[in-house]
């Protein structure tokens, strides 16, 4: 069973605790010794204890390339897509974007996300990976609202828009990454 590292930003106790009661997956809250660190210095005790991050910053990515290293546990960045403005993607918006993936890609919890950053958002799921400092794209999906009448609560139906096979895509992608022993 592989154990997921909450970041501070989604250090959100019923989460993390209804993640580890599906029993597919150890969810560790963010350690209360490090409150407060920033993230340059925070990644590497992360890429230390090699278990892969959970974030809710949506500009992670984009703020700490420099500091990942290219092999790293993983990390998977949760954000609303950029359709959306002027949103803060709550905790509880966060963990239906998260139910939602688990519910498409059903063997989620057995796909090593090793090297790899996975950004899902309420739209879209892609995959990278960092070669010195720089960011790479290995894999996207687009998918598609089935249902929108404005309600923050009614956006979680969704389907794939580029076929069905997809996960099994993401899948092979997130093995690639993992296989990754130094920089292509």
């Amino acid at each position: 069973m592989t154990t997921y590292q909450f970041d501070e930003c989604f250090n959100d106790v019923d989460v993390i605790e209804k993640c580890t009661n599906e029993k597919k997956v150890d969810a560790q809250p963010f350690p209360k010794e490090l409150s407060g660190t920033k993230d340059p210095i925070l990644i590497p005790e992360f890429v230390a204890l090699g278990n892969p991050v959970v974030t809710i910053d949506g500009s992670f990515l984009e703020d700490n390339a420099p500091f990942i290293p290219d092999l790293h546990p993983g990390f998977f960045i949760i954000r609303y897509s950029y359709k959306v403005i002027n949103r803060q993607l709550t905790s509880i918006a966060a963990a239906r974007i998260l139910h939602e993936f688990k519910s498409w890609s059903v063997d989620w919890d057995q796909a090593s996300i090793r090297n790899s950053v996975v950004i899902l958002t309420e739209r879209t799921i892609e995959v990278f990976h960092l070669e010195a400092g720089r960011v790479k794209r290995d894999w996207g999906g687009r998918y598609r609202r089935l249902r929108d009448d404005g309600d923050e609560g009614d956006w979680i139906n969704y389907e794939l828009a580029v076929g069905p096979n997809q996960s099994q895509v993401l899948t092979s992608q997130l093995k690639a990454n993992g296989n990754r022993s130094s920089i292509s």
